[in-house]
């Protein structure tokens, strides 16, 4: 009765999960569907051609991981589809976690014969999002996630994108945390499972001597993904860091007076009307695309004034005018001091080159917000063809929130993260057998991270880990790894 009440709770804030709920519809339906979208947009002829995606992309590739895994990450995008879901550095995040190797299966039933499947992640995310960005999760108890941090608490509020790699000093601290159970509260076997991942790919030479935290991550996340499956070397995971790719194609179109993205800067008219656009969540669009970096890696919010000036709000309510020119804009952007946020990547990614974008339960309803709110903006600029090319695409894709795998722990079970497969393996029949699982009770074993999500802290049950870590093991022990 708990559980279903935290459930309920849930249900009741999201419309994506609740669509599936009391249908049939299982994992490997709704794969099918998902291909389906993406197929309805490719019917729409791109604005913008999207091959420099993947050259993009593949030019990235190819400096961390070497040709083929470049070569495969091209392939892979020949499918016309992005996973958008992840938040760069949570890893280990079981929920987004089980999304991407989902994602990878879409890519496998749409004739992908890749080994690698690359997926955009966001860096603009500070490390203290809900993913964990800046340490190691272990769903090792069935009371809370275990958590160690690599990036130390007074760098909580940097952006990824803007956070330093982490170095032998970084390293050395995180195990010695290891053993300060009294104020960490690791169990032996925590304490061994994480001393191994650390000493085995966090202290690889060419891991932490990068630069930036952001391609730590990305190599990382390839390597933990070899050690997944015992018989099936084809489930690589690239994380490649989203605003890398988009902001090379924001400099691209802010000299390009043909673009969408070249209006939204400078046509005065559609920049009133984006203004006047506000969200489900109550943000103007003209205040959600770029974010500027600060000294310290912090956020700085900017907003895009009617007037054509550009104001940023950073931290303890200081304000800031960024200039306004096209060349200007682009030096910024260069020097990674203005990143694109999650609406512009949406137009240079779908709304111009056409690529479905497929996230989260929340990418899935703002998305199509986003697109409803913006053929409204360019019909009352004048802007007309935009409009209509953008009204038909589909952005409701979901693929980031079912959960089909789960850990066994003292006293109930859990959701499976990177840690839990490298200790215990699966087989690629285990992994097909799993897609028959409907998606309801899919959202039920995964409730752990949507309710995480959904439920503000102060609104939260108590023990409410524990009370879904049972019941996941009444019902749902045959989809323990």
């Amino acid at each position: 009765m708990e559980f279903d009440a935290l459930y309920a709770d849930c249900l009741k804030r999201n419309r994506t999960i609740e669509r599936f709920e009391g249908t049939d519809t299982t994992i490997a339906e709704h794969l099918s569907d998902l291909a389906d979208i993406v197929k309805a947009n490719k019917k729409f002829e791109p604005l913008k051609d999207p091959s420099d995606v993947s050259e993009l992309v593949k030019a990235h590739v190819s400096s961390l991981f070497g040709e083929e895994a470049a070569n495969d990450a091209a392939e892979a995008l020949k499918c016309n589809v992005l996973n958008t879901a992840d938040h760069h550095g949570g890893l280990y995040s079981a929920q987004a976690f089980q999304g991407d190797l989902l994602f990878g299966e879409l890519l496998k039933r749409m004739g992908y014969k890749g080994r690698y499947t690359p997926l955009f992640s966001l860096s603009i995310v500070e490390l203290t999002n809900s993913t964990y960005g800046r340490g190691i999760v272990s769903y090792d108890s069935a009371d809370k996630r275990v958590l160690l941090p690599i990036q130390l608490s007074k760098d909580l509020n940097r952006m990824v994108a803007a956070t330093k790699g982490f170095d032998r000093e970084l390293i050395d601290h995180a195990k010695s945390l290891l053993f300060k159970t009294k104020e960490w509260d690791f169990t032996e076997d925590q304490v061994k499972d994480l001393k191994e991942l650390i000493e085995r790919f966090y202290e690889a030479s060419d891991v932490i001597g990068r630069e930036r935290y952001a391609d730590q991550i990305t190599l990382l996340g390839e390597r933990l993904s070899r050690e997944y499956f015992t018989d099936d070397d084809s489930r690589r995971l690239l994380y490649i860091e989203m605003e890398e790719i988009t902001s090379k194609l924001l400099i691209k179109e802010l000299k390009d007076q043909e673009s969408i993205v070249w209006h939204i800067f400078f046509d005065t008219k559609l920049r009133k009307a984006l203004n006047e656009a506000v969200t489900e969540e109550g943000q103007s669009l003209a205040a959600i695309l770029l974010r500027g970096v600060d000294e310290k890696g912090r956020r700085i919010n900017i907003r895009f004034n009617e007037d054509g000036s550009i104001t940023g709000y950073g931290n303890a309510g200081k304000t800031m005018e960024y200039p306004a020119d096209a060349d200007s804009l682009i030096g910024l952007i260069e020097k990674r001091e203005l990143l694109p946020v999650m609406l512009l990547d949406a137009v240079i990614l779908f709304f111009e080159r056409g690529i479905t974008l497929f996230g989260g339960y929340f990418q899935s309803l703002y998305l199509n917000d986003w697109r409803n709110l913006l053929v409204k903006a360019f019909e009352a600029s004048g802007l007309k063809e935009f409009a209509d090319h953008i009204s038909g695409y589909d952005g409701s894709g979901y693929i980031s929130g079912p959960v089909y795998m789960l850990y066994p722990t003292e006293g109930g079970l859990t959701p499976a993260g990177p840690m839990e497969l490298i200790k215990k393996h699966l087989s690629a029949d285990s992994f097909e057998q799993r897609m028959d699982l409907k998606m309801c009770d899919a959202h039920r074993m995964g409730l752990f991270e949507i309710y995480l999500d959904l439920i503000p802290g102060k609104e939260k049950q108590d023990v409410w880990y524990r009370i879904i870590s049972e019941y996941v093991k009444e019902k749902y022990e045959k989809f323990s790894i």
